[in-house]
């Protein structure tokens, strides 16, 4: 565990000023390069830099990425398979047990009062 003066003031944020403006997140990078016609890469073989324009015949990579995940899915490749399924069929859903909700609780603990009130408002419009 951390000491004390370097752990982060109880209510005082770890990030006070944020993401700077402008920058963009991860996933808004990847789908930018993947929807490009044409890139550039500097690969280094042998010590040697190379300059690769990859260009993805007038579509974009999305399909590139796209003809080889199906084609490791025809291969045999399980994983592949599971994640096209997931993308074109959807998730399966999953079983959720539920509890039965009549019961009223022995205590509970909630400091606003409204907060009190619309579970309850829940509670009951379940038991309905």
């Amino acid at each position: 565990m951390p000491k004390e003066d370097t752990q982060f003031k109880k209510g005082q944020s770890g990030n006070p000023k944020g993401r700077p403006k402008g920058s963009i997140s991860y996933t808004d990078a990847l789908k930018r390069v993947l929807a490009a016609e044409k890139m550039s890469v500097e690969l280094t073989v042998n010590g040697k830099k190379k300059h690769i324009d990859v260009v993805s015949n007038g579509k974009n990579f999305y399909d590139g990425i796209a003809v080889v995940q199906i084609m490791e899915a025809l291969k045999g490749n399980m994983q592949a398979i599971k994640d096209i399924s997931d993308r074109v069929e959807g998730k399966p859903m999953q079983k959720v047990e539920t509890k039965d909700v009549s019961q009223k609780p022995r205590e509970i603990i909630v400091s606003d009062q409204a907060t009190l009130n619309a579970l309850e408002g829940v509670v009951n419009s379940i038991n309905e």
